[in-house]
């Protein structure tokens, strides 16, 4: 390029150029001169700082040793003395027919110098990141497509850009990715494609390593055992970058250690419970932690048993006669009861499939002890603990009985007896009827002192929480 100062003159191109040393000057084939546009070749740069050419259409004749003869002179300004320079820059061009100038050896298919992928230095789970291809090749109305695949599934890519200066000729594409943590170890593959060529001129391959917490599977996700029988639960890492750290078993935040077993080669951790109880139900997990994160993975363990002893809740003890009476059978069992049988005084009173027996109108027949036995698809139970239904009443059979010998006279002292035949709950008080200023001796026995003549018959109650009223009774006094 022309010094500081100076100004490109004039550019000559020869085409495989010899010196003439009597002349003191180049000769060949002249395929462009002047600064100006020319046939197949046009002039592109400046007469400063750029010296580009654009050969169209090139043809395979033109391979062979060009040389740029330039001649510079001196910008005009006031006082400079006049100067020029020029030189000779030699350029080796080789024109293919093919369309970048490569064939492979083996496949006789044209082929492209290879793309390179250029890769953040970290890679994160889902966050987002963008990749470029470049390509350190460019050229006039020749169209060069850089296309992306993961494995072997397409992406989206931005628009390409495409660089020809002086300083940078390059193509590149970006594609911007959301990765996940199954993207890793995933091959991305940027390919080199024109318009002509039946399949990629060529391509790179770099493999994803994308950050992330482990990932783990556990099995069984739901373990049902019967009780004292053995149960194992595996937990598997089947990915994590970087490599895990820590893997353990937790029940409610506690870790269990008993009979684990670490497959380090697989990634698997097992732990066997030889012989589960029902207090080992619950959700188990499975934890594993790397330099990202931790991770865990559930299994909810349902112990199997039959029903525990029942034991019976009545609502409600004591019932009154005549009242409705709801009995609960009450069993733990896992799976719930299917099946349930009553007992009355030992005597088997009903079956169902419903946990509540019902008594629509208790009588006293019905009152005694209750007891029931639940079944489930492990077993049948057994009975723990009885539950005894008191049925209460008011006092049944009151009959008022008169004491005294007859015929009553009046003046006469009377004696009354209030008496029945059961109460449940037991007699408390009486009450006499008519009211009056009568004399109870003991509690049920009433004396009416000097009977009137026109005395009105006369009836008692016995009461407990309710009270039942005898027949009244004509007392027939005899005037004197």
């Amino acid at each position: 390029m022309p010094e500081d100062g100076m100004v490109l003159e004039n550019l000559t191109v020869y085409q495989n150029y010899v010196y003439d040393n009597k002349t003191k000057d180049y000769s060949g084939t002249i395929l462009y001169e002047k600064t100006k546009s020319q046939g197949r070749v046009k002039f592109l740069g400046d007469n400063k700082s750029n010296c580009t050419l654009r050969i169209h259409p090139v043809k395979v004749q033109d391979s062979g040793q060009l040389g740029l003869r330039m001649t510079s002179k001196n910008e005009k300004r006031m006082g400079m003395t006049s100067k020029s320079g020029k030189w000779m820059e030699e350029i080796v061009l080789n024109i293919s027919s093919k369309a970048l100038g490569m064939v492979s050896s083996t496949s006789g298919k044209e082929t492209a110098p290879p793309p390179r992928i250029e890769l953040p230095p970290e890679i994160w789970e889902s966050r987002e990141v963008t990749l470029t291809c470049m390509l350190n090749f460019a050229c006039f109305e020749y169209q060069i497509k850089l296309l992306w695949f993961l494995e072997e599934l397409p992406q989206h890519p931005s628009v390409p850009l495409t660089s020809l200066t002086t300083k940078t000729i390059f193509t590149q594409s970006q594609l911007t990715l959301q990765p996940q943590w199954t993207d890793h170890g995933k091959n991305l593959t940027c390919q080199v494609w024109n318009d002509t060529a039946d399949g990629p001129l060529s391509q790179e391959t770099v493999r994803l390593d994308v950050k992330h917490s482990p990932k783990l599977k556990v099995s069984p996700k739901e373990a049902n055992v019967t009780e004292d029988k053995p149960v194992t639960m595996t937990c598997q890492v089947i990915s994590s970058y970087p490599e895990y750290q820590t893997l353990s078993w937790l029940k409610d935040g506690i870790p269990v250690t008993e009979q684990e077993t670490l497959q380090r080669e697989q990634k698997i951790l097992k732990l066997t419970l030889p012989k589960v109880t029902k207090q080992m139900s619950g959700k188990y997990h499975c934890e594993a932690r790397n330099d990202v994160g931790s991770a865990t993975s559930e299994v909810v363990l349902q112990v199997h048993y039959a029903p525990e002893p029942s034991r019976v809740q009545i609502f409600s003890s004591p019932a009154k006669e005549g009242t409705s009476v709801k009995l609960i059978c009450i069993s733990q069992a896992n799976p719930p009861p299917t099946n349930y049988t009553w007992y009355h005084d030992s005597n088997e009173v009903w079956r169902g499939t419903e946990e509540t027996f019902e008594i629509p109108q208790v009588r006293l027949r019905h009152a005694g002890n209750y007891y029931c036995v639940a079944q489930n698809s492990i077993g049948r139970g057994h009975a723990h603990q009885n539950a005894e239904l008191d049925v209460q009443y008011s006092p049944k059979e009151v009959t008022m009985v008169i004491q005294n010998p007859t015929p009553i006279r009046e003046g006469d002292n009377v004696t009354l007896f209030c008496n029945y035949n059961s109460s449940n709950p037991s007699v408390t008080r009486y009450e006499w009827s008519p009211p009056g200023s009568w004399k109870e001796l003991v509690p049920g026995v009433l004396m009416i002192q000097k009977v009137a003549w026109n005395a009105m018959p006369f009836t008692c109650a016995a009461c407990n929480l309710w009270c039942s009223w005898a027949q009244p009774v004509s007392l027939q006094v005899q005037c004197e």
